[in-house]
C-alpha cells in the first residue's frame, strides 16, 4: 500500500492511498480416501477453476453437439449415451488432463486487485 497526505491550502487536505494485490491458489495435491466422492479439486489447477463443455453445434432436431479435445464429437441425446453427465474421478487415478470431453477455461478468483481511495478534508 502507497499512501499520501498532501496540503493543499492551509484547510483543505487530500489524502491518497493506492493498494494493490495479487492472488494465486493451486492445488498441490488432493487425496481422496471414499471412492464414491468424485473430487472437484484437481492438482494442478485452481480450487476456482471452471471447466467447460465444447459445443460444436447442433443438429437439425435441437441437441447439443460436443467436440471432445481430440476432434471427436457427439450428439448429448441423453444420460446414458453421452459424456456430458461424465465426471473425473481421481480416487481411481483418472486424470482431467486425460479427459476428452472438458476444458479449463480459468480461475473465477481475480489473480490481481487494485484499489485506490481519495479523501478531501475541509
Amino acid at each position: 500500500m502507497i499512501g499520501t497526505r498532501l496540503p493543499i491550502t492551509e484547510e483543505l487536505i487530500w489524502s491518497g492511498s493506492l493498494n494493490y494485490s495479487y492472488n494465486k491458489n493451486v492445488v498441490k495435491e488432493y487425496r481422496v480416501i471414499n471412492t464414491s466422492v468424485r473430487p472437484s479439486y484437481y492438482p494442478g489447477y485452481s480450487i476456482n477453476g471452471i471447466w467447460a463443455y465444447k459445443a460444436a453445434g447442433y443438429t437439425n432436431e435441437g441437441y447439443i453437439v460436443l467436440r471432445g479435445k481430440d476432434g471427436t464429437q457427439e450428439i448429448v441425446q441423453s444420460r446414458e449415451t453421452t459424456h456430458y453427465y461424465d465426471s473425473v474421478n481421481g480416487a481411481t487415478g483418472e486424470k482431467v488432463e486425460d479427459y476428452n470431453w472438458t476444458y479449463f477455461l480459468g480461475n473465477r478468483t481475480p489473480s490481481s486487485h487494485l484499489g485506490f481511495t481519495n479523501t478531501f478534508t475541509f
